[in-house]
């Protein structure tokens, strides 16, 4: 019996905490508009009708050279770029293939990936994938190397999962979750008249920029025009 009168002056102990202190049951957040990726504020009827999304996605970016990087293309005879990166299959995916360019993504050629320390079994690998490649330079732009020229590259890579999922070359936008994956460019400069590589400027002129190495996403994150944008004009 003595349980009972108890746990009833326990329950009724804890309904008039509560609701003497309706301070624990509210919360205030200022009233201030919420920038956010696609411009939430403005289009959040749209875009709060996707479902938050709970992966990451697949994705892979290069990180080296850094973004405006000047290479010495002498310690590689004008022939190659060495470039290596990271790669992620989502969701517990593998990755099967990483693919890297020279030319920002209008040519592609495989990459190697560097096996793995530790053994994963099949959806459950989380960990992340390295790769590299010695990128051949084409013949055009060896003579310009030859000449002393400079030449401009824009580096990229995109990843396929055991599942056969690419990275998109253009953002998808979702306002309940992160889903930048699309292909990450780094530009660097050949340059055939230096022995050694150069490290790229601290700043960035480019509002896109990913500060603080200078690297960029292709397109910046603005929402894409809609029918909602034709009834509101």
């Amino acid at each position: 019996m003595w349980m009972f009168f108890f746990l009833t002056f326990v329950f009724l102990f804890v309904l008039l905490f509560f609701f003497s202190c309706p301070f624990l049951l509210k919360v205030h957040a200022p009233d201030v508009p919420m920038i956010k990726i696609a411009e939430f504020d403005k289009y959040h009827h749209e875009l709060e009708k996707d479902p938050a999304v709970q992966e990451m996605p697949v994705q892979s970016m290069i990180t080296s050279p850094s973004p405006h990087e000047i290479v010495a293309s002498i310690k590689k005879g004008h022939k190659t770029i060495y470039v290596k990166g990271v790669a992620w299959g989502g969701g517990g995916s593998g990755v099967n293939r990483v693919d890297v360019s020279l030319d920002g993504g209008d040519h592609f050629t495989r990459a190697e990936l560097i096996e793995k320390p530790i053994q994963e079994h099949r959806q459950s690998q989380w960990s992340w994938q390295f790769f590299e490649k010695e990128i051949p330079i084409p013949a055009e732009l060896r003579e310009k190397l030859e000449k002393g020229e400079q030449v401009d590259l824009t580096l990229s890579s995109k990843c396929f999962n055991t599942a056969w999922n690419v990275q998109p070359s253009e953002p998808n936008y979702n306002a309940h979750g992160c889903c930048v994956n699309h292909w990450y460019k780094v530009p660097v400069t050949l340059d055939p008249s230096i022995s050694e590589n150069q490290d790229p400027p601290v700043c960035c002129e480019s509002p896109y920029c990913n500060k603080p190495s200078g690297g960029k996403f292709t397109k910046p994150f603005v929402h894409s025009k809609t029918c909602l944008d034709e009834e509101s004009s």
